[in-house]
């Protein structure tokens, strides 16, 4: 009869392990999940557009700027560019932050999407602006310089919800 009791302890015993195991990964997935929409992804887009370069040469000027607002500190996530169709040669785009490069795309051709170019580069409250400078390379129509660029810029940011 003793034995048998004891059996019934160790019994409940382990039945008592599981619950509590299977109730702390219950808990530790519901933390996770809460963590992982702390977060909200803003985008902001130059929408279409067109520059027409001032400079000779590959490099155009004056760059392209997209200028945004954060109400808390955020990741700068991704940029995205599609070249517009209208292009007569090959660009790469390259982006800048406070005067340096912080991203280039590849070689695009005109109509063609930027792979999305993925950052983690820290932004402040606050105002952010990013400029854009378009690179020709010589076909089509370039004979060694860039006349005009253009097409759509999106990039992402990553912020804290409130």
């Amino acid at each position: 009869m003793g034995s048998l009791r004891l059996r019934a302890r160790v019994v409940l015993f382990f039945l008592l392990v599981c619950l509590l195991a299977v109730s702390a990964v219950s808990a530790v997935s519901a933390v996770s999940a809460i963590a992982r929409t702390r977060t909200q992804t803003l985008t902001f887009t130059t929408g279409q557009f067109v520059v027409n370069c001032t400079s000779s040469g590959q490099r155009c000027s004056p760059p392209k700027k997209l200028t945004f607002r954060l109400g808390r500190n955020g990741t700068l996530t991704s940029i995205k560019y599609t070249a517009a169709a209208t292009h007569c040669s090959s660009t790469l785009l390259r982006v800048f932050r406070k005067g340096r490069q912080i991203a280039k795309t590849g070689r695009l051709e005109p109509g063609e999407t930027s792979e999305r170019l993925v950052t983690r580069i820290g932004l402040t409250r606050g105002v952010t602006t990013l400029r854009f400078q378009a690179q020709g390379f010589v076909g089509g129509c370039n004979a060694g310089y860039v006349s005009s660029w253009g097409g759509k810029i999106t990039v992402a940011v990553k912020v804290p919800r409130r």
